[in-house]
Order: C-alpha cells, then structure tokens, then sequence
C-alpha cells in the first residue's frame, strides 16, 4: 500500500510543460488504493516559471539556460500576468526559490522531521510566510484515507454523482444549468471546456504523458439567478462529522463562461442542516479565496488555465446547529446571482 506522502509544485507560468502534467500524479492517485493513508498536496505558485526554482536552468547559470516562459511560448512577453508587461505578475529567480524553499521545506519538516506545527501551510490554512517572497500560492490538500481524518461526501467520479453521493445519499440541485460530469472515463466528455480550447489551459484533463487515466471528473455547473442550489444529503449512520475540523471541496471558475465576469472571483454559501432542521451558513470567501477569475491570457495561448483548488470551511462557522447530526450540505449561489463552476471532492476531513 502506498504510504508516501505527495506535494506537486505547479507553477502557472510554466513554458516549458504549460500543461502542467505534474497535476495528474495529484488527480490520478486520491481514490486509486482504497485505504491509502498518504496525504497529497499541490502548490500552485501564481508568476512562476518551471525553470526559476533552481540556479542550474535560470539565466546567468551554466550556458543554455532560459527563462522557459520567454523562450517557449508565442508572445509570452506580452501576457498581462506572466508576461513583461507593465503590471504583470512574474516572479523574479530569487523570489520564485524563496517560495519553493518555503514550501519544499515544509513538506519535508513535517514529513521527515514531524514538525507538524508546518502542516498548515500544506494544507493551505495558513498563509505563506515571509520567506516565500509571494502571498499568490494556492494550496490544495487531499487527506489519507482514513475514517478518523476524511469522510468523502461526493467524489464524483462518474455520472450517477448527480443522483446519489458517494455516502449513498440523494444529490439534489435546483436552477443549474448545465449540471453534468466532464474529464473523466468514457463516456464523460474527455474535456470540459468548449471544443476549441487548448489543452495547455486545461491541465486536468490534459492527456497524460505518465497515466493511461482520461483525467479528473468534474461536475459541471453554472446558474442564473440567486436561487440556484446543489444539494448533498447525509444517509443515516454517516451524520456525525463533530470529529472533523472543515469541510472542503475543489473548484474552479470557468473562464470561457460569460456569466463570470472577467476578473472578478466568484463566490457562495455552505450550508449544513441537522436533523432538528436547524441550518448554519458561512460564504466561502470568508475562509478562502481559491475561487479567483484564472488571470492571463486569452490571447496567450497557455493561458487562463482552468485549475480546481481546494476550499476548506471551518466547521466552527456553522454555529448553532447539531453537528453529531448533520443531515445534508447544501451550496446556495445567491451572490453572485450568476455564474459557471467547476467542482469535485466535496468532504469533511481532519480531526478536530
């Protein structure tokens, strides 16, 4: 059994594998062995290149080293966040090794030297320190398998998602159009862009040069007003999730929808109901911004890339409602009253 805990840096502007093939060790091996107890992690490090984390490929190193986002993509100089331009958004050498050092030392402390008090960082609960030079990392976090540290709601996995979660209970939506699976197995669509986007801009369900797997299978989902709702309920015996600290799920906004306006994050309300009909809400932007418009582009080709994050709410927002019995999770998208997602891997997870 894999015991080997993963982190993959992804940094956005990457030149020289601006698929970011590195998402699918991440995406390919969260349910690939049931009982898996290795934690997996991502650090996508916004401005940052693929060759900058090292000396040995960055420009003044030893002959033939380049700046790969330069030298590999058509016009890359003039992309307004990873390009030259005036306002961009590129890390500097030193600051894209600060942020690596940061990141690779913590994982290492903690899995090495069991220094836990570093796995918040992993985990993406705390910010990135000073020595990581950037505040743009976003980290996605995947827990081990295990009963004590993730209770998986819906992994959506497939097309029967839509009906029934992965706990054997109802999935419910009202005003959600579409509302499908994309990425993943026949007969999921192989992609979940529209026909015409390259596959640079959408690293999980590129081919993969490692995996026969397709990619990641995803619910689709976009609404028109406030009143739109998805909905997961909790069958008996799996209604306590006292035990755990959030509640999380991975999302993306979908650029190539023009109910998000460009620019602009998205957001929207969980809410969890306990079997005496109490209900307890908390907007998602007050734990976590992973739900940023993907900047860049269109007219650099790798660019916007359509990235799925990992939220994570605090269960200490829900107050007031019995969380020994919790009945259903519902995500309410009254504000902004329209707008396109992508999500996946809704669960409860990490003791308490």
């Amino acid at each position: 059994m894999n015991q080997v805990a993963l982190a993959v840096p992804l940094p956005y502007c990457d030149g020289d594998v601006s698929d970011l093939q590195g998402m699918h060790f991440f995406d390919d091996t969260r349910y690939s062995m049931p009982g898996d107890p290795a934690p997996k992690h991502t650090v996508l490090v916004m401005g940052a290149n693929h060759n900058f984390f090292n000396t040995v490929w960055t420009p003044g190193g030893p002959p033939g080293a380049i700046d790969d986002w330069l030298g590999f993509v058509p016009g890359g100089g003039t992309d307004p966040h990873c390009g030259t331009v005036a306002g961009n958004h590129r890390l500097t050498a030193a600051q894209q090794r600060g942020a690596g050092n940061a990141y690779m030392s913590a994982f290492f402390r903690v899995y090495l030297g069991g220094e836990s008090q570093f796995f918040p960082l992993l985990q993406g609960d705390a910010p990135p320190p000073p020595s990581a030079m950037t505040n743009e990392i976003v980290v996605s976090y995947h827990p081990g398998d295990d009963p004590s540290t993730r209770l998986d709601v819906n992994r959506m996995l497939d097309a029967s998602s839509l009906t029934t979660n992965t706990l054997g209970g109802a999935v419910v939506q009202s005003g959600l159009t579409p509302f499908d699976v994309c990425g993943g197995e026949v007969p999921e669509p192989q992609h979940c862009l529209p026909a015409g986007q390259p596959t640079s801009r959408q690293p999980h369900t590129v081919p993969s040069a490692r995996s026969p797997n397709r990619g990641l299978s995803q619910l689709r989902m976009g609404w028109t007003d406030g009143a739109a709702t998805y909905e997961n309920d909790l069958p008996d015996g799996t209604n306590d999730v006292s035990a755990y600290k959030v509640i999380q799920f991975r999302a993306a906004v979908n650029f190539t929808d023009a109910r998000n306006a460009p620019g602009s994050p998205q957001d929207f309300v969980v809410t969890l109901t306990d079997g005496n009909g109490d209900s307890a809400s908390a907007q998602v932007s007050s734990s976590s911004g992973a739900l940023y418009y993907p900047p860049g582009g269109p007219v650099v080709n790798p660019l916007p890339k359509l990235i799925l994050n990992t939220v994570r709410v605090p269960l200490t927002l829900f107050a007031g409602i019995d969380l020994t019995n919790v009945r259903s999770v519902i995500f309410q998208f009254t504000q902004p009253a329209q707008g396109a997602l992508m999500i996946s891997d809704v669960a409860f997870a990490d003791p308490q």
